[in-house]
């Protein structure tokens, strides 16, 4: 694993207003966003492409 990701089912803001601190890459769709942080030792895309994260019905809350 290369990458730790957190993120949110909200509508995104942007890195600088989701994520805390700093992050190696930032992924966004409609409805969530992803803060990527780098393990030591990978190669990271800035602009990562992930598909979203969430495969639960929102009333779930949410799926990692």
């Amino acid at each position: 694993m290369d990458l730790l990701g957190i993120s949110e089912r909200s509508v995104p803001k942007g890195e600088r207003r989701d994520c805390f601190g700093k992050v190696d890459a930032y992924s966004s769709g409609a409805h969530w966003w992803i803060c990527w942080i780098a393990l030591p030792g990978a190669w990271v895309e800035h602009d990562a492409v992930s598909p979203n994260p969430f495969t639960a019905p929102k009333s779930v809350g949410g799926v990692f």
